[in-house]
C-alpha cells in the first residue's frame, strides 16, 4: 500500500512530499521524500541515514527557486498553458475592459501586453507579502511570475525599451 503526505520543512524552507510504501517491508514501511527538485532514496524511517544531507549546504532560496521552476515549467504550464498564451488572453480581457498602459515614449495609451500582466500579478503577490511576509507560496509565485514575465518580453515587441536610462 502506498501513502503520501506533505509537510513544510522549517529548517530548509521547503515543502516536502513523503511517499511511504508499506508493501516493501512487512514490519516497517519504506519511504522516499520529494525535496522540491528531486526524489530522495528509499530508506526505512528511523535508520541513521540523513535524507536531507545534500540540502544542508543549500540555502532556502535555492529550494524556493527550484519549486518555482517546477511549477512554471510543469504543473502550472500543464494547467494554464504556456505563460505567454495565458497572459496574452488575460491582457486581451483586461484591454477589452478598458485597461491600458501609458507608453512614455509614444505618449499614448496602448493595449496591455503579456509582460504587463506578469507585472500586475507580481504586484498582487507583493501586496500579499506586505500582509504576510512569511507566506512561502507568495514568494514562490512571485519568482515564477518574474520568470514568466521575462519570457514574455522575449516573445513580444519591444516594451518600454525606449525609456532613458537613469543617470
Amino acid at each position: 500500500m502506498i501513502c503520501t503526505s506533505s509537510f513544510y520543512d522549517d529548517q530548509y524552507g521547503i515543502t516536502r512530499t513523503c511517499v511511504r510504501d508499506h508493501s516493501l517491508n512487512d514490519t516497517l514501511p519504506s519511504e522516499r521524500i520529494w525535496h522540491g527538485d528531486r526524489w530522495g532514496e528509499w530508506h526505512t524511517p528511523g535508520d541513521d541515514k540523513p535524507e536531507a544531507a545534500a540540502e544542508e549546504t543549500e540555502p532556502p532560496r535555492a529550494g524556493l527557486l527550484n519549486e518555482a521552476r517546477n511549477l512554471v515549467v510543469g504543473d502550472r504550464n500543464t494547467t494554464h498553458g504556456e505563460p505567454y498564451d495565458d497572459f496574452q488572453r488575460t491582457a486581451g480581457a483586461l484591454t477589452a475592459l478598458g485597461y491600458r498602459r501609458y507608453d512614455d515614449h509614444e505618449q499614448v495609451y496602448v493595449d496591455l501586453a503579456p509582460s504587463d500582466v506578469a507585472v500586475l500579478v507580481a504586484a498582487v503577490k507583493l501586496s500579499r507579502l506586505m500582509h504576510s511576509r512569511a507566506n512561502r507560496d507568495n514568494w514562490t509565485d512571485l519568482a515564477g511570475y518574474a520568470a514568466c514575465g521575462y519570457e514574455c518580453t522575449t516573445r513580444e515587441p519591444a516594451v518600454n525599451t525606449n525609456r532613458a536610462a537613469a543617470p
